[in-house]
């Protein structure tokens, strides 16, 4: 989901319906540093990076970042 203030904010990528994984949050919404203002991201980020970035993480799931504990632990 672009926001209005995009590129300046991050999108929000959520998942319908939720995906049962390790770095997705039991709403479905997607727990990654590149999407975290706080973290990562920079308005010079593309949405092919974006993309890219998911692929990425759901391929090899961040260990040290889990947002769901059960999707983890199995």
């Amino acid at each position: 989901i672009f926001k209005d203030d995009f590129p300046s904010s991050p999108p929000k990528c959520k998942f319908e319906p939720p995906l049962f994984h390790p770095n997705v949050y039991p709403s479905g919404t997607v727990c990654l540093s590149l999407l975290d203002e706080e973290k990562d991201w920079r308005p010079a980020i593309t949405i092919k990076q974006i993309l890219l970035g998911i692929q990425d993480l759901l391929n090899e799931p961040n260990v040290k970042d889990p947002a769901q504990a059960e999707a983890y632990t199995i």
